[in-house]
């Protein structure tokens, strides 16, 4: 039986995941859970976003280009965002070897235009960061445009482009604001952060059986990497935990 903690734990991300529109996993009924966690504070959770993106990036770039990791490490990855940017993305930048590619927003609405992303992308790209609720004025990113120019990008050129959401400050607004434009599960994105319940949230619901098998420029489950069984002091849940760096 899982712990008390940890069964607490999986209802919140199972609540959220609703709130979210995130579809059920075929691997639910293993799991009782989506896939995400808990982070001792947003700047965690965005830190393992990028992390996430560039270990998918990576996984890519080796299959498509056959080279080894050791290659594949000499390559340096950028990650595209809003200037209006929260710091820990600059944390994330000089700990984790990924170059930032800033896109100014409009000087008329404060957000992104969603062909200056795409335009600001290429192969080396490991996904773009959208802003829900800036920290100057609170605007809203176009999260559905902006994933509609990647699938075209990705389309065209065989990338892998994703997308996570710095929801830090509209995660859990933007579901209860009447005429909100779609910016969760509901469009084709990565995962996305919000600060107030501090929980991350990974898109390995499409199905998490096959994330190892799936081929890296299709798969929009977790990396490999980011997959571990949950053994601690108390004993062993049984169960795999997913997108964090805790045992439990």
């Amino acid at each position: 039986r899982l712990q008390g903690s940890f069964r607490l734990h999986n209802d919140c991300l199972n609540m959220i995941a609703d709130l979210w529109h995130c579809q059920r996993p075929v691997s639910f009924d293993e799991y009782s859970c989506f896939a995400g966690a808990r982070t001792v504070g947003s700047i965690e959770a965005c830190l393992l976003a990028g992390l996430a993106l560039k270990f998918r990036w990576c996984a890519w770039y080796r299959k498509v280009h056959n080279k080894c990791e050791a290659e594949v490490r000499g390559v340096y990855p950028n990650l595209v965002i809003s200037t209006a940017f929260q710091a820990c993305w600059e944390k994330f930048f000089r700990f984790m070897d990924v170059e930032p590619h800033f896109v100014s927003p409009s000087v008329n609405d404060f957000v992104l235009d969603a062909q200056a992303v795409a335009a600001a992308c290429d192969e080396c790209t490991i996904g773009v960061v959208a802003i829900l609720g800036n920290h100057y004025g609170g605007q809203y990113d176009p999260v559905e445009a902006i994933s509609d120019a990647l699938v075209e990008l990705n389309t065209r050129n065989g990338w892998q482009l994703k997308i996570h959401v710095d929801a830090a400050s509209g995660g859990f607004v933007a579901p209860f604001q009447p005429g909100a434009k779609p910016w969760d599960f509901r469009v084709g994105w990565c995962g996305a952060s919000a600060k107030t319940c501090r929980c991350m949230w990974r898109s390995t619901w499409r199905t998490w059986a096959a994330k190892q098998r799936a081929s890296p420029s299709t798969s929009r489950g977790l990396p490999p990497d980011f997959t571990f069984s949950c053994t601690n002091f108390c004993g062993s849940s049984g169960r795999g935990t997913r997108a964090s760096p805790r045992t439990c």
